[in-house]
């Protein structure tokens, strides 16, 4: 039986967890994922086989977005408690994308049971039974949560997922070392998506700021971008104080070869 693995697919989540959370078998944060294609036990040389030919994240930047729900699930008898991710627009569309593309060729080699045809819903497992579900709902708070690898999970009883295969992907910001004040270096495929990830950057540091990511605009310019931060800045200090005095007028953005911009954020504090 040691050919036999109980495996998944999935982005590995990172986010400014609470300190504290309800009850329940927690899940370790450096195992909390969203989850791609669930295999269940199988057996293992199989998909070693095909692994290869197997469709990968042809994106080389990894992606930002937001927790904006707690869920149970299975919704009629959940046994499991999970935050529901909100992406924006572009990034929902190259992750449906790849969602079909591979389970699509998983269902092809045999590896992913056949289901009914619904959506993928994209969420991270928190908690397991035994919990109380009143108690979670009512303690949830919106949280900005990023994706920075693909990986192939084992899982192997108590909760615990260790890692057999993972893709890096280049993550959506990067906090950089400066003299005074904070620094990060953020990414994206283009302005708007320079914005999503400055602004989710921020909240990391200061989470009020997450409920300003719902506001998609468009931005058009770095000059767009600055101003926006800082307007959104100016309004969470209005409302219930802020981290931040003000996002600098610095900087420019930078293309790499893969067609990725990178440009160096510094926030004053």
């Amino acid at each position: 039986m040691k050919d036999q693995k109980r495996v998944f697919f999935g982005f590995e989540a990172q986010a400014p967890w609470p300190e504290k959370f309800p009850v329940g078998r927690l899940l370790d944060p450096l195992h909390r994922h969203m989850t791609v294609a669930f295999l269940g036990n199988i057996h293992y040389p199989d998909l070693e086989q095909i692994f290869d030919s197997l469709p990968k994240p042809d994106f080389t930047l990894g992606f930002a977005g937001y927790f904006d729900e707690c869920l149970l699930l299975p919704p009629r008898h959940p046994h499991a408690v999970a935050w529901h991710v909100r992406f924006a627009e572009q990034t929902v569309q190259t992750l449906n994308a790849f969602y079909e593309q591979f389970t699509a060729a998983l269902k092809s080699a045999q590896l992913l049971p056949e289901r009914e045809d619904r959506p993928w819903l994209p969420h991270v497992t928190l908690c397991r039974s035994p919990f109380d579900p009143h108690h979670w709902k009512k303690q949830f708070t919106p949280l900005p949560v990023i994706f920075t690898r693909f990986n192939l999970y084992e899982s192997i009883g108590e909760l615990k997922y260790p890692t057999l295969w993972s893709q890096e992907l280049l993550p959506s910001f990067e906090e950089i070392p400066h003299t005074a004040d904070i620094a990060f270096a953020i990414r994206g495929r283009n302005v708007n998506e320079i914005y999503q990830h400055a602004l989710t950057a921020l909240a990391f540091k200061h989470p009020p700021l997450v409920k300003y990511l719902a506001l998609e605009g468009p931005v058009e310019t770095l000059d767009d971008v600055i101003i926006k931060l800082n307007e959104v800045v100016a309004l969470s200090d209005e409302e219930s104080g802020c981290s931040f005095k003000a996002v600098s007028y610095h900087g420019e953005l930078i293309q790499d070869q893969n067609g990725i911009y990178t440009w160096e954020m510094i926030v004053d504090v």
